[in-house]
Parts: structure tokens; sequence; C-alpha cells
């Protein structure tokens, strides 16, 4: 009974393929390597893989070339030479003209005047500077114009203004303060604007010059998605009294309930 039960045991045991050892006989000349003429192969591959194989790295390489001279289109298509931009005025995205040429008074309302819902509140470009004739940006005569306007953030509406010349911050540049107490409490309704050089030893910056005003009417806020809602725009002039140097500007509103600063580099010849 106790050698029928071994046995069982033995038949219970997993058969694994008996392991063939490498033998001298197998190994292939370096002419066989070469071809095999029982296998047919050339290298190692017959060949039904070599056409595979050739056909896979024809098909990569193409793609990869293709890839390449696309890029390689688009880089000479965007790169500009010293003569300027590709793509300038009628032949730009933009335009000859800011988008504001384009709209018409008449579909608009005056809101300094006679106040309305701020979609129909009319910006006049033309109140931007010399500038918007000869279409230079006075970087021919060194005295570059900066283009800043606010982002449209949906529903958002300034709430807390500086309106009483006497809560100015003391932070606020004294240029800035003299014209909010020169102005007519009636137009101070404004998101206020500055810029000023960003640096810890002596400033090179003159001065700077603002259109139509140093802020931001608060009638044109909020925004509320409407598609002919205009944003009003500043046109801010900066004068060096030093030719050569490069600048960092910081420009910030200023009201009670918000504060954004952004900076850039204006370089003078």
């Amino acid at each position: 009974m106790a050698e029928k039960e071994r046995s069982d045991d033995v038949k219970k045991i997993p058969q694994y393929p008996e392991f063939r050892y490498y033998s001298p006989a197998d190994r292939k000349s370096f002419r066989e390597r070469i071809y095999d003429p029982k296998e047919k192969s050339f290298l190692g591959r017959t060949g039904r893989r070599w056409g595979i194989c050739c056909l896979f790295y024809l098909v990569f390489y193409t793609v990869l070339a293709a890839v390449w001279v696309f890029m390689l289109w688009v880089s000479l298509r965007v790169i500009t030479g010293q003569e300027g931009p590709y793509r300038t005025l009628e032949d730009s995205i933009l335009g000859k003209d800011p988008e504001y040429r384009q709209l018409k008074r008449s579909d608009y309302t005056d809101c300094s005047k006679s106040p309305s819902s701020p979609e129909n509140c009319f910006f006049d470009v033309d109140e931007l500077g010399n500038f918007t004739h000869d279409g230079t940006f006075g970087f021919d005569q060194n005295k570059p114009f900066i283009l800043l306007r606010m982002n449209k953030v949906y529903g958002w509406k300034p709430r807390k203004l500086y309106t009483d010349s006497n809560e100015l911050p003391e932070e606020m540049p004294e240029s800035l303060k003299s014209f909010i107490k020169k102005e007519d409490p009636q137009k101070r309704n404004m998101i206020w604007f500055s810029c000023s050089e960003e640096t810890t030893e002596g400033s090179y910056l003159k001065d700077v010059h603002y259109w139509p005003r140093p802020g931001y009417p608060a009638y044109f806020f909020p925004f509320m998605g409407k598609e002919k809602h205009i944003i009003p725009i500043i046109a801010a002039q900066f004068e060096s009294n030093k030719g050569g140097v490069s600048m960092k500007i910081e420009c910030r509103t200023w009201a009670k309930d918000m504060e954004t600063k952004t900076d850039f580099f204006i370089h003078f010849r």
C-alpha cells in the first residue's frame, strides 16, 4: 500500500523538458553566419525579415525628414532679419490700425457725458497721442510708446476707487497725485495708472506721458462678454535722460480693491 502511494506521488511531480546542452556541432562557421543555405538567411535574417526591416526604416526616416523640412520652413517664415518683421501693416495679423479705428462712433455712446451700459461706451483711439498717425510708435525719435490695457475679467467691477485726494496712498508717485488733485472731482472715477523705473541705482527715466489720461474710466466695467464691448487702452510714452541704456519699467494700477503690476524692458539707443 505504501509503495502504491509512493508511485502516485511520483506521477504528480511535474515533468520538465530535457535540458539541451550546447554542442560544438551547432556552431556555425563564419561563412554560414554571412549566408546560411539551410535557413536561406543573410546576416541572421531571411529575405522576408530584411524586407520588413528596410520598409520600416524607409517609412520612419521619410516621416522624420518631412517633419524636419516642415519645421525648417516654419522657422524661415517666422525669423526676421535686421530690416524688420516679415509681415507688417496690412499684411500683419493686427493690420495697419488698431481694431478701435474700425469701430463706428455712431454705434456707441460717449459715457463721459452721457452714462450708459459698459458695452455701449466708446473709446476714441485718436486721443492716444501722435503715434497713431505715422505708425512708428515713437521709436524713431527714441521716445517709445507702449500700449497697455487691462484683461477682460468677466463680471469684475471696481468698487473702491481713489476719488478723494486726501486718501491717496503714500507710495503713489507724486506726479500722479498732482494730476488727481488738479482733476475735476466729477472725473475722478478712475482706475489710476502709473509707470516708473525699477532700479536700485540712479534712475535714467526722465519723464512718462500718458494718453488720453493716466487711468482707465470705471464706466467701461464690468465686462459681461458682449462682442461690441471695448476695453480702454493707455498709451505711455517714455523719455530717457541718457542714451544707450536699458530700463526695467514697472507699471501698476491704483484702486483700493485691486493691485495689478506688470514689468518690461525698454532699450534707448
